[in-house]
């Protein structure tokens, strides 16, 4: 792990991780969650990603689907945990394959 990074992780107050937990519910919320507990914003997040920022606020949403290419760049920007990565890309697979189903 890079000082920069450790550095980073550092700044990041207890008091953001029990404010923020993380949520459970759709691949959308738990993206805002974790965006929140990080103190970032909607247009950060997109910056990094390159992408519009409405794109970021419609994934939070869940009225678009998450790609799974984003979420290592997601996890780099958030300073996920591994755990955290993980979860997030299961419930973006969950969803796409849930939306798969639920085609007529």
């Amino acid at each position: 792990m890079t000082k920069k990074r450790l550095h980073k992780l550092a700044c990041v107050k207890i008091e953001d991780w029990v404010r923020f937990p993380i949520c459970k519910n759709s691949p959308g919320k738990m993206l805002k969650s974790l965006r929140k507990r990080r103190g970032a914003s909607q247009k950060q997040l997109a910056k990094h990603l390159k992408v519009n920022n409405s794109l970021v606020s419609r994934w939070e949403a869940d009225t678009r689907p998450i790609r799974p290419s984003y979420v290592d760049h997601i996890a780099e920007f958030l300073l996920l945990f591994k755990e955290e990565r993980e979860e997030l890309l299961r419930k973006i697979q969950d969803e796409a394959i849930q939306r798969i189903i639920e085609k007529p």
